[in-house]
């Protein structure tokens, strides 16, 4: 029986760090557990050993993109789960890492719903619509990603999302 990996990607708001969980069933006690990942800023895979249903954050430090703690790039982050012998066991997984452009979005909803903005109801609702279809947006990058499999279209979809919020802050009238 072959192990089935499965990875979970903790939701959380803090731009610094990946939360990866280990929800992987094996069959026996793996060997060599490794979790590998590359990030869309480099070419080369950084490797760790990990423990059996344990989780593992990732972050600038540790996956060798600055040697202080600093928010980790929005991207596409491939992460390959294996164990002995590893080049015969792995599993990818996709993950984009949106927070940076999550963040944009919820300071801009934030100001929407503060009432910080002296505008009408009509303009509120059609401000509340655009910032509904970015959200959407973000959910469609998440699901052509690891879900999908697309990159390319993820990639496409996310360069739309920073030009819409450019638009929405120059026009929403906050």
């Amino acid at each position: 029986m072959n192990p089935e990996y499965v990875i979970e990607i903790t939701k959380d708001f803090n731009p610094k760090i990946i939360e990866i969980k280990d929800f992987s069933i094996y069959p026996s006690e793996p060997e060599n557990l490794l979790l590998e990942i590359l990030s869309p800023t480099k070419n080369k895979w950084v490797t760790y050993n990990i423990v059996k249903n344990k989780g593992f954050i990732a972050n600038s430090v540790n996956l060798k993109l600055s040697s202080t703690l600093q928010n980790l790039p929005d991207g596409v982050y491939e992460i390959k789960i294996s164990q002995k012998p590893n080049f015969a066991t792995h599993n990818l997984f996709y993950y984009f890492h949106t927070k940076t452009l999550e963040s944009t979005y919820y300071k801009n909803l934030n100001e929407l719903y503060s009432e910080r903005c002296e505008i009408t109801k009509r303009e509120f609702e059609e401000n509340r619509y655009k910032l509904l279809m970015i959200d959407m947006d973000i959910a469609a990058i998440k699901y052509m990603t690891e879900i999908n499999h697309d990159k390319d279209k993820a990639k496409e979809i996310y360069e739309k999302v920073k030009e819409d919020l450019k638009s929405y802050e120059k026009s929403c009238g906050c």
